[in-house]
């Protein structure tokens, strides 16, 4: 019954000690029990083990053409390929889901599933279409929550899309929606509105709620959830001129997304310790940190996002190090990928370094254009 209602795959439901309290040969012949487990393990961190056996919870649940089983265990499973950097392979399976659903419920939770995706993938109206329709077909006792879900994930587009003053306020509103939800959304809204905060340099106030997140998160021992929050920890830390704090932080973050194999944490971390080390002036350091970041996004084919951050980061580099002919290219790169994809922060600090190199060769008129044109996106 516990696991017929649970449809969000993200919400944790279930005591860690009954994992141990689920018989192998009890579990292997019983789907239910099987989709239960990989919960129990997803919830771990343990992703890779979890995407199995959701996998063949799917096959017996398709096999007794039981849907809403099928629905379930699909849903399970392209949360741990999002997690595991599959986004292209967790898509598909989404849509396989949405051919499954039988009600405006099932519909509303594949529809922001589905949004989860896209939005990383950068493709910005789809992602909204989608979650507008989700909102439009909600039932009156189910809207509070999906309200407050879909007010984070808006959140988070306008963070990626460099645009923090709007996501700010939709943070804003989903915290005051989470409270009264789940402690996982209220988590998850927590360290949202921390991360815009962080990059309209609020930092105490991040803090303030940064630290309640993760109080929440290590109290509930919700390990898919710390690596995210720590990286969030690290950010405000740096804001805040306690490096060394930021630094051990960043490297927990890693540590963690390294541990669960969460592609997009540790890509995250991976850039900001370059970032850190940059501006500590250990170039060398901050070189492989950034080309790490990098490889990643080629390896498991990340967004525009991942990819043009860590360029322009690498161009950074580069340009301190004084390769500014590989640093020209670079940030080239990353300014192109950022204007396309509309990546308004990525572009500004691109820029900036582009006006500079323009500026030591001496060509002032495309320097000008060029960190006036930063300007104009920083502000």
């Amino acid at each position: 019954d516990l696991a017929i209602e649970a449809i969000n795959a993200s919400t944790p439901y279930l005591e860690a000690e009954w994992l141990d309290l689920l018989p192998e040969d009890l579990v292997a012949a019983e789907p239910w029990l099987l989709m239960i487990r990989a919960r129990l393990l997803q919830d771990r961190g343990s992703y890779v083990s979890a995407q199995s056996l959701y996998r063949s919870a799917a096959r017996l649940f398709q096999a007794a053409n039981e849907t809403t089983g099928q629905l379930q265990s699909l849903l399970g499973e392209a949360l741990c390929l999002y997690v595991l950097g599959r986004w292209e392979e967790c898509l598909t399976l989404l849509n396989r889901a949405e051919r499954l659903t039988s009600s405006p419920l099932q519909r509303a939770e594949v529809l922001c599933n589905s949004a989860t995706v896209l939005l990383a993938l950068c493709r910005w109206d789809e992602a909204v279409e989608r979650l507008e329709f989700a909102l439009a077909q909600s039932r009156p006792d189910t809207r509070k929550p999906l309200e407050a879900r879909i007010d984070v994930y808006r959140a988070r587009l306008f963070y990626l899309r460099g645009l923090y003053i709007t996501g700010a306020r939709w943070a804003e509103r989903a915290l005051a929606k989470a409270g009264a939800v789940g402690h996982e959304l209220y988590a998850t809204s927590l360290n949202a509105s921390a991360t815009l905060l962080t990059q309209l340099a609020r930092y105490d106030e991040a803090l303030i709620q940064v630290e309640a997140s993760l109080a929440i998160v290590q109290a509930r021992r919700w390990v898919f959830m710390e690596a995210p929050v720590t990286l969030c920890a690290a950010g405000v830390y740096f804001g805040l001129g306690r490096v060394r704090d930021g630094i051990e932080y960043a490297k927990k973050a890693l540590e963690l997304s390294r541990r669960v194999r969460d592609v997009e944490a540790e890509v995250w971390s991976e850039d900001l310790l370059g970032d850190a080390c940059r501006r500590n002036r250990n170039v060398q350091k901050a070189r492989l940190h950034h080309e790490r970041a990098l490889d990643l996004c080629r390896v498991h084919g990340l967004s525009a996002f991942e990819t043009a951050r860590s360029m322009c980061g690498l161009g950074m580099d580069l340009a301190v190090g004084g390769d500014e002919e590989s640093a020209g290219r670079h940030l080239a790169q990353a300014s192109s990928m950022a204007r396309k994809h509309g990546l308004t922060s990525i572009l500004a600090l691109a820029r900036l370094y582009e006006g500079w190199l323009h500026a030591r060769r001496g060509d002032e008129r495309a320097a000008r254009a060029a960190l006036a044109e930063a300007m104009r996106l920083s502000e």
